[in-house]
């Protein structure tokens, strides 16, 4: 912030067991399922999580898990 004026962190890798975040739909998706401490979109800050869009977000994503070892 000092040197920039811009007293912003961006995260290049926006994503939790999943494609990097491309829409604010999924960056919303990803801050109510993981532990990050705010979320900034645009003019919009917020740290709240509501314990119903928690749970939609959480009941609404699935994990695939794949298998990288070769020949498997």
């Amino acid at each position: 912030g000092r040197l920039t004026g811009v007293p912003v962190l961006i995260n290049t890798s926006f994503n939790k067991q999943e494609p990097i975040v491309a829409t604010p739909e999924e960056a919303l998706s990803c801050y109510l399922r993981t532990e990050m401490d705010v979320l900034v979109m645009g003019n919009t800050y917020t740290r709240d999580r509501p314990p119903v869009a928690v749970r939609k977000a959480r009941g609404s994503f699935e994990v695939v898990e794949i298998n990288t070892r070769s020949g498997d």
